[in-house]
């Protein structure tokens, strides 16, 4: 009989691991992964509200209230050090084109008080009307991945352009992250060059970087952090464009304390 090789029972096909390979993952790296929630909280059994998804879906798929930032003693409590929630826009379809405007803007509401952010893992170029659809939302927006546009679609679709003209009104900020997300090219992403390029060029005052460590959803082969700062230095020769994005920027955002 043929074995499966290992790859094969550790690695989702779709994408990103198994539940096998999170288990082997967190054997080897000390971390542990979780699957994304791809239901929407009114669809989700109690069980699978804990066992999938961060503590933000699990509370608001229970009471729809936001937890107290400070105990009864004045103190911050564990929620005060979050900024921001993230909505999965990928694996939930509301139509071509289409975001759930209502329901994003409700949510809005909810954490606006609290000085809180909406952060998006979508495809902006799938979105043409992206800067119409999101002019004068509520909160900071910010989306993951360079726009997360393959760069197949290069920079001249309408979603990208929207998102471009949203950063220049100081309405969302971009985090370079996972450039292996929108190619197959392997390190150092030749290919992505371009869309870095732009987003710098266009609105450095408006990008973060991360190194989106662990690298749960990757297709070539695992990445070196290392090598991913050495890519983004590539893009952004100039020293003090550097330290906006990598000081300033995040400052602004996370309302981090100045050094």
């Amino acid at each position: 009989m043929k074995r499966a090789s290992k790859a094969s029972t550790t690695r989702n096909p779709k994408g990103g691991l198994t539940a096998e390979g999170r288990a082997e993952f967190r054997r080897k790296e000390g971390a542990h992964l979780k699957p994304g929630v791809k239901k929407m909280a009114k669809d989700m059994s109690p069980a699978e509200m804990r066992r999938k998804g961060s503590w933000a879906v699990r509370f608001y798929g229970r009471s729809g209230i936001l937890p107290a930032l400070k105990d009864k003693n004045g103190k911050p409590t564990r929620f005060a050090l979050v900024r921001g929630v993230r909505c999965n826009i990928v694996v939930v379809k509301f139509g071509k084109g289409a975001l759930p405007l209502d329901q994003l803007r409700a949510l809005a509401a909810r954490i606006k008080p609290y000085g809180w952010h909406i952060e998006f893992l979508m495809h902006v170029n799938e979105f043409p009307d992206l800067d119409r659809q999101l002019a004068g939302f509520p909160v900071d927006i910010v989306f993951g991945h360079l726009g997360y546009v393959p760069t197949s679609q290069g920079t001249e679709t309408a979603g990208f352009k929207g998102l471009l003209k949203l950063m220049r009104d100081g309405k969302a900020w971009v985090k370079l992250t996972a450039p292996y997300r929108l190619t197959l090219s392997d390190m150092p992403y030749p290919d992505v060059d371009a869309t870095a390029r732009v987003l710098v060029e266009e609105a450095a005052d408006r990008l973060l970087w991360g190194s989106d460590w662990p690298h749960t959803f990757i297709k070539t082969r695992m990445p070196n952090d290392g090598d991913l700062f050495d890519l983004f230095t590539r893009w952004v020769p100039d020293e003090t464009m550097r330290a906006r994005i990598l000081v300033t920027n995040p400052q602004k955002l996370y309302d981090f304390p100045c050094a």
